[in-house]
């Protein structure tokens, strides 16, 4: 959720709330007036009628007795400023009582609008606090996994370039000792074997030849003694 969605939402609860607090201030004060006016007019008439009717009937049993219009003249100039005295009352109860509330709603109103206003604030500033947290502990987190699996990925690499270079160069010089210690017994062998033919080839040649020497010296020395034909005796046959 952004901070623009968030104040949004404040905004219109703020806007349900003031709607809500209006809502009610305007019954409470309808009724509050309702029943201060009905109370006080109420309470003033009662208290004014009965101060009128006990000296309208005082008077009216003194013009009864005495019977004079003086009388009356007194009662209708009591009557008028009781009418103006009741008028007046009732406009000041009226206009103390609106002033009244007037004031009253003049602050609860400000109170009101204080606390929604505090409130917005005090959660709009909480809010982007623990976002601000909130941030800063994804940003945290993001970046320890990263270097985290960078430095595990580089150690591993580490070792496995390490082995490969141990395993490369092990495997070649073991190819290259094997190779030259294969190498080494095939010419010693190659080399046995040329002397052993040469010699087992000039040993044979030489007693070949010995015999053969052999042999043409008792021929001639046969022929010599027994005086055979020379054509009569096979000769010695090399193979």
């Amino acid at each position: 959720m952004s901070i623009f969605s968030i104040c949004r939402f404040l905004s219109c609860v703020a806007d349900y709330i003031k709607s809500v607090a209006q809502q009610h201030v305007r019954r409470f004060l309808r009724h509050e007036i309702r029943l201060c006016m009905r109370h006080d007019i109420q309470n003033y008439m009662w208290h004014n009628i009965r101060h009128y009717l006990q000296h309208y009937i005082r008077h009216t049993i003194y013009s009864i007795i005495c019977g004079t219009p003086s009388i009356a003249l007194y009662t209708a100039h009591y009557l008028q400023h009781y009418i103006q005295h009741t008028i007046y009352s009732i406009i000041y109860s009226t206009l103390s009582t609106a002033l009244y509330t007037a004031h009253y709603l003049r602050h609860y109103i400000r109170h009101t609008i204080y606390g929604i206003i505090y409130g917005t604030l005090s959660t709009a500033l909480y809010t982007a606090h623990h976002l601000q947290h909130y941030i800063q502990h994804t940003i945290y987190s993001i970046i320890y996994d990263t270097l985290y699996t960078a430095l595990y990925t580089a150690h591993y690499l580490q070792h496995y370039i390490q082995h490969t270079i141990y395993g490369i160069i092990y495997g070649t010089l073991s190819t290259a000792l094997y190779t030259a210690h294969h190498l080494q017994h095939y010419i010693q062998h190659t080399i046995y074997s040329i002397i052993y033919g040469t010699l087992s080839t000039a040993l044979y040649t030489t007693h070949y030849i010995q015999h053969y020497h052999w042999y043409n010296i008792h021929y001639a020395f046969l022929y010599c003694a027994c005086r055979i034909k020379p054509w009569t005796v096979t000769p010695f046959r090399i193979f």
